[in-house]
């Protein structure tokens, strides 16, 4: 999910803003720092209840990622749907390099 939402950030206003922060966190948790998702989750929700202040908006950067969903959806079974998973989470965390330090040091914030 943090992936998808990542590649459609939407337009600057507060639910947008919002959204891309915490999925570029769950990302930064993930992709960026190898950590569970079940961690990840709790970053966001720590960040979420109480650290909303400190989002702002990221300009997205001119592309998104080259690996898309539709490349999970032709995953041939579980093992190929979870590589695929996981390279496209990379190649979205990559496209948003730039940001790399931001969301580390809001993520900091809270972990």
């Amino acid at each position: 999910m943090d992936a998808y939402c990542a590649q459609h950030p939407g337009e600057p206003e507060r639910r947008t803003v919002q959204s891309i922060n915490i999925h570029l966190a769950g990302l930064y948790v993930t992709v960026g720092r190898g950590l569970a998702s079940d961690y990840a989750r709790r970053v966001i929700g720590a960040l979420t209840a109480g650290h909303a202040a400190a989002f702002r908006w990221l300009d997205p950067p001119p592309n998104l990622g080259t690996i898309r969903i539709n490349h999970v959806r032709t995953a041939a079974g579980a093992d190929d749907h979870g590589e695929r998973v996981r390279a496209w989470a990379r190649s979205v965390w990559d496209a948003w390099a730039h940001y790399h330090d931001d969301v580390a040091r809001l993520v900091a914030r809270v972990a």
